[in-house]
């Protein structure tokens, strides 16, 4: 698996990337438009996009372009209140995990580093996209339980900033 995102700026390499015939996986964050959605989703096999801020109908219509741009599995996450997956037009839910939250930062990538690991180690072969719609679907919930539960595990922690250590 290749994860990249919007902050790598390797957008230019994407194609040659996508000739090594490893699957990639992009974060979008909450940066995108039209234009930057077709420069990368024919590149990114799985496209994570942050939704929090979009209505229902927004979050839907955003993964729809990101998958008719390429991306063969589409997450919009929207933090406590869960994610959304996209896969051959069909939608899968995954609630949050309930908890007492501490601090949000590094939840989105804690999300969807748990949902990748989830999906390489129940591919079959190595191969990430099972030739089977129904144990592809079945694959995607489960990883995006493991997602939900790590993140909600993260959000129990101190982020980074006012917690640092002392160099000595």
């Amino acid at each position: 698996m290749i994860h990249t995102s919007l902050n790598s700026y390797i957008e230019q390499d994407l194609a040659i990337l996508k000739t090594s015939r490893v699957p990639i996986s992009f974060d979008f964050s909450v940066r995108w438009n039209d234009d930057y959605l077709e420069q990368v989703c024919p590149y990114a096999d799985i496209s994570f996009l942050s939704c929090s801020h979009l209505t229902e109908s927004e979050r839907e219509r955003e993964m729809r372009k990101a998958q008719a741009f390429g991306s063969k599995l589409v997450i919009g996450t929207v933090g406590e209140n869960g994610s959304f997956a996209l896969y051959k037009d069909q939608w899968i839910y995954q609630p949050a995990v309930l908890t007492e939250t501490v601090d949000t930062m590094g939840a989105g990538d804690s999300y969807l580093t748990a949902f990748l690991i989830g999906m390489i180690r129940s591919s079959e072969n190595g191969t990430l996209f099972s030739d089977s719609d129904e144990e592809m679907l079945r694959r995607i919930k489960a990883s995006m339980e493991q997602g939900a539960a790590f993140a909600a595990k993260i959000c129990r922690i101190n982020g980074a900033f006012g917690y640092g250590t002392a160099i000595v």
